[in-house]
């Protein structure tokens, strides 16, 4: 396998003393061992063009902490995410100013709303999950009761985080993807209208990394 990483991005991949380092290149390098993957690294000058290397050929994946975005998620595919963070950035007027905009954002209809059938969704999702991955006949399910395990699941699925432990079945998986997929849809038009509700007080954009 021809495998595509770029120099130069700790603590994800980097060179250090003529070795590949860093978080995801620890990853990649565990999966192939445990799968028994013959692979070569080969260095890409940015990822955009190590992207493209999995397009036209040159490369059969790509190793790295990758934002995933919904124009990156219809061009390419991801693995499940291995670690999650966040930006934002806020222009202070008042203090006071600063406190109405954010309250007035949380509580307009038009967010509510999004929100609401966001949440509904992952509901759905979650009791698929339930079902395909058979939680009722797992025994942490027995030993923790089944409202405090189905808690878990729709907290991971919402959240993001921990999402790789949910499943273990193909269709598992293809239900998370899908939650992770809704997650990143939200992002933009929830941003969206709270940089319009709050004017100048703020917005905030999440993202999500993945490893290849």
């Amino acid at each position: 396998m021809r495998v595509g990483v770029v120099d130069g991005a700790p603590p994800c991949s980097y060179r250090d003393a003529g070795a590949w380092r860093g978080l995801a290149i620890d990853l990649w390098n565990r999966i192939a061992t445990r799968e028994r993957l013959a692979y070569v690294v080969t260095e890409m000058p940015t990822v955009q063009e190590m992207l493209e290397g999995t397009r036209d050929g040159r490369l059969d994946l790509a190793v790295g902490c990758l934002n995933v975005s919904p124009d990156r998620l219809e061009r390419y595919r991801f693995s499940l995410p291995f670690q999650e963070d966040g930006l934002a950035v806020m222009v202070v007027q008042s203090r006071l100013d600063l406190g109405r905009s954010f309250l007035a954002a949380l509580l307009t209809p038009a967010l509510l709303q999004l929100l609401g059938g966001y949440l509904l969704a992952i509901a759905l999702l979650a009791l698929l999950t339930w079902n395909v991955e058979r939680y009722p006949q797992q025994p942490q399910t027995l030993s923790q009761g089944r409202v405090r395990r189905f808690s878990k699941v729709f907290q991971v699925l919402a959240t993001g985080p921990g999402s790789n432990t949910l499943v273990v079945t193909t269709r598992g998986n293809s239900i998370v993807l899908a939650a992770l997929h809704g997650e990143d849809r939200l992002s933009l038009p929830a941003g969206w209208l709270s940089h319009r509700e709050c004017g100048t007080g703020g917005a905030g954009h999440g993202q999500r990394r993945d490893p290849f």
